[in-house]
Order: structure tokens, then C-alpha cells, then sequence
């Protein structure tokens, strides 16, 4: 899975420090949110610090700080948390640390709702990595009326979608999923990527 490449990268350490404002620090966490995500509402939170990527693989963002899953997508209630923090420079050009945050920092807690979530089109974690910019995007309780806006990824190109027809204009994709499957997808690639891409379409 691309989420386990991702960690696993950064396994040797949990929390790294940044090379520039674009290559920033960082951390990964393995936390215990006392419950599993699936059927529930989880909530994130970095200790205060500001994020700039934030990737939980098998989950799917309800806003910025939360997070559902669903049966068969999710097992257990260990949340693997990949996140980077922004960096800037002082006035003496030094990167600044002060907003790193550290593996410390990370908590998830989740609350069983008792019932999987019922939103339609809501769209699951699919940046697995900052530099990475060839997506598959989950899409669960999926159908006729998807539709999403991509220009925050500047030029987009090769979308595609599992569904029974797609069309596209611009930076906009449609997609008539019917009842594909519990799980549905659509791809693109980019130029570009956004802070913290994962939760921008919750």
C-alpha cells in the first residue's frame, strides 16, 4: 500500500527536521484513538501546531480535524498519522523550528456513532506523501450527483473516474457512479498540491 511505502520511508526516525520552507519538519505516529474509526468520529489534533500535510491511510475527513471510516476499510484502532508542519525563515535567515510539532503531539480520539456514516460523496484520504502528485481518490457512499472542483491543484490532467460515465471542464470533474460499489474512485494527476490536501474537500 502506498501509505505503508510512505511510513516506511520515514520509519527510521519519528520526527525529522525541516531543509527549507518547502522540505519541512515532520513526524510519524503510531496513536491508539481507543476506538476503531470505522463507525465512528474521530478527532485529530496536533498539541496547537499548525499543519501543512496531514495523510491517516484508510480514513475518510468529515472537516479538517475529523475523520470516519467504514467495515472493511479500517481494522483495529491503531491510527498511523504522517504529518509535516510549516517553516519559515528569521530574521537572520535561520529556519524557524518553533512550529514543528513532534510524534508527542499527535492524538486521535474516536467516539462509536454506532452506524456507518451516511454522507454522500464523502471523499477518503488520498495524498500519501507531499511530493506525490498521481492520485486515486476513494469516494464512499458514492453517486449520480458527484462532482468536484480540483483547482487548487493548478493544471490537472488524466482524470478518470469507475463510474458509468465522467465528463470534465477545466479543473471540474463529474461522475455518474450509481452503484458501483461500497467504495467508489476517481484519479488525477497535477502540478501542484495544496496544505493539507486530504481534508480540503470535507
Amino acid at each position: 500500500m502506498k501509505i505503508a511505502a510512505t511510513l516506511a520511508a520515514f520509519a527510521s526516525a519519528a520526527e525529522w527536521q525541516g531543509q527549507n520552507d518547502v522540505q519541512t519538519c515532520g513526524a510519524v505516529a503510531s496513536v491508539d484513538a481507543g476506538d476503531s474509526p470505522v463507525n465512528a468520529t474521530c478527532t485529530i489534533s496536533f498539541g496547537g501546531y499548525a499543519t501543512s500535510f496531514v495523510s491517516v491511510g484508510g480514513v475518510f475527513w468529515t472537516s479538517d480535524s475529523t475523520f470516519t471510516s467504514f467495515e472493511g476499510i479500517f481494522e483495529g484502532s491503531t491510527v498511523e498519522v504522517l504529518a509535516f508542519f510549516p517553516q519559515s525563515y528569521d530574521a537572520d535567515g535561520n529556519l524557524d523550528n518553533s512550529t514543528c510539532g513532534t510524534e508527542a503531539d499527535i492524538s486521535v480520539s474516536c467516539v462509536d456513532q454506532g452506524a456507518a456514516e451516511g454522507r454522500a460523496n464523502l471523499i477518503g484520504n488520498f495524498a500519501f506523501a507531499p511530493d506525490n502528485n498521481n492520485f486515486q481518490v476513494p469516494v464512499a457512499n458514492a453517486d449520480d450527483s458527484f462532482a468536484v472542483d480540483l483547482s487548487s491543484f493548478g493544471a490537472v490532467q488524466n482524470q478518470t473516474c469507475n463510474g458509468d460515465a465522467m465528463s470534465t471542464s477545466g479543473s471540474s470533474l463529474s461522475c455518474a457512479f450509481g452503484d458501483v460499489a461500497q467504495i467508489s474512485y476517481f484519479g488525477f494527476s497535477s502540478d501542484a498540491q495544496p496544505a493539507n490536501p486530504n481534508s480540503l474537500f470535507a
